[in-house]
């Protein structure tokens, strides 16, 4: 029996089928389809008909002018898929690395995150409101005389109604004065130059000018107002929190605005006058008062409130140059619970101005009956700003889920991490690295691996070579 072997190689993988069928076909029906196989062992495709060359070329071409539409692209390619590849590493000292990174970063997001920063918890920063009633009379002493003159709050307190200030007086200083030509203190000069055009430089250096004369002696008087009383009255509202719950010192257990108002007039009602201040010593910022001590918290004296600053303001360090004294009354409440501030204060004129410390301010009464005269008032005293700011918060199911799948992502750190040390720290890294990094061939590439295959194929050099083989008798029967 005479034995036919016939190798097959063609250039086009995508043909690969089509080959195996022609020389199938071209067994069974013998030379119905043998222009079929001489197309395919003369070294031409089964398409065209062309030489491989040619349809190569032919090919490449089309494929350059593709590229250029992104309509004409296959889209298997245009709408590809990229995924991770994922490789178990079998060694202990990595497992341990990353078990503990891992271990690390879920303690601080729950310590950390969660208890310590309140992670649960929804938060919202905002400012209050502010009143203060100033209440009480003091005896003032003349400097230099023997004069005494009594000062109710209204005289201490000027101006008498501001937007959460108050300016209480320690030094009250009167002159009387009237139009003329005068030396003026508050205009140094050297020469005329440096005067008005009527005004001269007198020999001790001052302007002497057209200007407002003192006509009489100055009266100066101290007031020792430490222990005037001072009501504050604070509140806040968190309305993104609850905008139903107010939150203030008076009238604090109910949670309506309404009911708070009401507790408070029925607190006041029970002080004597109607007026705490009128009441002993005022009881601490939110502290409970004792007995005898004060109706409502928030009752505080001047002396009190220079006591909070740091280090602690004396009265009779400011009482003859004045002050500026900041009160900060800080809220931190939970919706849905009572809540109390507390009261601090610090000095800002020296440190707005440490070499001009103090605060005085001119106030001018006209004479009715002479329009040439007036009354010159200088008062100097402390001016006490009040700012109400509070931090309220409340549990917060959707603040939580956010907070714990932020800070979940943390734990993408220790693969990281270990792949690092993998890489660059381990000794067997030269073994890993091929493990972890692999760069894929790309699609022409890949073609022309295929046809080297399917050429070794056919010379027999390669296991999945295809090896045709017919008998040589079974061929003529055929034919």
């Amino acid at each position: 029996m005479n034995q036919t072997t016939i190798f097959i190689s063609f250039e086009n993988p995508p043909v690969k089928r089509k080959v195996y069928n022609a020389v199938r076909t071209h067994f069974r029906r013998g030379k119905s389809s043998s222009s079929k196989l001489n197309a395919v062992t003369e070294g031409r495709s089964l398409e065209s008909g062309l030489p491989p060359e040619t349809e190569r070329k032919t090919s490449e071409k089309g494929g350059r002018e593709g590229r250029m539409d992104l309509l004409q692209q296959d889209s298997d390619d245009l709408l590809s898929y990229l995924t991770k590849r994922r490789v178990t590493i079998r060694d202990r000292t990595l497992g341990i690395t990353n078990r503990l990174i891992q271990v690390f970063l879920v303690a601080f997001i729950i310590i950390w995150v969660v208890i310590l920063n309140d992670g649960y918890k929804k938060f919202q920063l905002t400012e209050g409101a502010s009143a203060v009633q100033v209440s009480g009379s003091v005896v003032g002493q003349s400097i230099g005389h023997t004069r005494k003159r009594v000062f109710a709050a209204d005289e201490i307190v000027y101006p008498p109604l501001e937007n959460g200030d108050v300016f209480m007086t320690t030094r009250y200083e009167t002159v009387p004065q009237k139009r003329g030509v005068c030396e003026d203190p508050a205009r140094p000069c050297t020469s005329d130059k440096d005067c008005l055009k009527d005004g001269e430089c007198s020999k001790t250096g001052l302007c002497k000018e057209p200007s407002w004369c003192a006509d009489g002696e100055a009266t100066v008087f101290s007031l020792p107002s430490s222990k005037l009383k001072l009501w504050v009255k604070s509140a806040i509202e968190f309305e993104q929190l609850n905008a139903n719950q107010l939150f203030q010192n008076v009238g604090m257990d109910e949670k309506k605005k309404g009911g708070a108002i009401k507790k408070f007039e029925e607190k006041v009602s029970e002080a004597v006058g109607g007026n705490p201040l009128f009441q002993g010593g005022g009881g601490g910022g939110g502290e409970k008062s004792k007995e005898g001590e004060g109706l409502l918290p928030g009752v505080f004296t001047v002396e009190q409130l220079l006591g909070m600053c740091a280090p602690p303001v004396l009265f009779e360090e400011v009482s003859l140059l004045g002050a500026m004294v900041e009160i900060g009354i800080r809220w931190e409440c939970q919706m849905g619970h009572s809540c109390s501030p507390t009261f601090s204060a610090r000095r800002t004129d020296s440190l707005l101005r440490p070499d001009a410390i103090g605060f005085s301010f001119v106030q001018v009464l006209p004479d009715s009956s002479d329009p040439q005269k007036r009354m010159k008032i200088t008062r100097t005293g402390i001016r006490l700003i009040f700012r109400t700011f509070g931090k309220g918060w409340k549990f917060s199911f959707t603040q939580l889920v956010f907070v714990l799948s932020t800070a979940l992502a943390l734990l993408s750190i220790a693969p990281f991490i270990t792949d690092k040390i993998m890489l660059h720290l381990m000794p067997e890294k030269s073994k890993y690295r091929p493990l972890k990094e692999k760069t894929s061939l790309t699609t022409q590439e890949l073609d022309e691996k295929a046809r080297r295959d399917l050429t070794n194929l056919g010379r027999g050099r390669d296991e999945e070579s295809v090896r045709l083989t017919a008998a040589g008798d079974d061929f003529d029967d055929d034919g």
